[in-house]
């Protein structure tokens, strides 16, 4: 179940497990302070991008990954990772 966060004030994501259905993302980076979170979900949305944070299946505990998208296709994912790439080198493409 997606947890809805933000004062109102910052751009809101949601916490839940991605890669749902057929949609596409770019995980930008995985973190464990709160603050590099909040800071990387800022710079994406920024950048126009919707953004969601989540944990990665098989991922490390404790860290929370910051996601843009949902895309609907690879196409558009990938343009989406290039221009994520000068704020995010370590940006890939993940789905299904």
């Amino acid at each position: 179940e997606a947890v809805a966060k933000g004062d109102g004030a910052a751009p809101v994501a949601e916490e839940t497990a991605v890669a749902v259905g057929a949609e596409l993302y770019v995980a930008v980076g995985s973190f464990g302070v709160a603050a590099n979170v909040d800071a990387a979900e800022a710079r994406v949305a920024a950048l126009g991008y919707p953004v969601l944070r989540g944990r990665s299946p098989g991922g490390t505990a404790g860290l929370v990954t910051v996601y843009a998208g949902p895309f609907a296709d690879a196409a558009t994912a990938r343009q989406a990772r290039e221009a994520l790439l000068a704020a995010f080198p370590d940006a890939v493409v993940v789905g299904p």
